[in-house]
């Protein structure tokens, strides 16, 4: 009779295999959230220094939109009266102008490339001494310019 019970009896409840199973995989799922977080608040965090930075930049390339034209290669120069760079406080970093003449009195082509250093301490741009030069070590792509996803070209005429 006690045979006949026991095969009659309904399992109920999980074994402690399967109860282990399963929290391994929640543990693996929730340490791979965990880090999907962490990487969005990073993103999160790049992004707002770069709209800061652009916000920076634009309000140079004002700046130089509003200044008499005929001076703009000579004080936007290195050495100028206003210089070829501005801080980017209260970050770490430095803004660079360039200015290239392209039609002598009618045309000028204004380039602003902006490099800083976000809160995890990462460089953004090749300017990584923010000194305002590219020397040939920061140069990552050899081309001469310094390069940074903040930047900004435009074309001034002489109005």
């Amino acid at each position: 009779m006690m045979i006949a019970r026991q095969t009659n009896l309904i399992k109920h409840g999980f074994t402690f295999i399967e109860v282990l199973i399963a929290l391994g995989i929640s543990i693996i799922v929730f340490v791979g959230i965990f880090q999907l977080f962490i990487h969005c608040t990073t993103l999160v965090e790049v992004s707002g220094d770069k709209n800061y930075v652009m916000y920076k930049i634009q309000q140079e390339m004002e700046k130089i939109r509003d200044y008499n034209f005929d001076l703009i290669t000579t004080d936007y120069a290195p050495g100028g009266t206003l210089g070829n760079t501005f801080t980017l406080s209260p970050m770490t970093g430095i803004g660079v102008i360039e200015v290239a003449v392209i039609d002598a009195n009618k045309l000028l082509k204004v380039r602003i490339v902006a490099c800083w250093q976000g809160k995890n301490g990462r460089v953004i741009g090749e300017d990584v001494n923010f000194d305002g030069s590219l020397a040939v070590s920061e140069d990552v792509n050899n081309n001469l310019e310094i390069d940074s996803p903040a930047t900004i070209t435009t074309l001034i005429s002489k109005r």
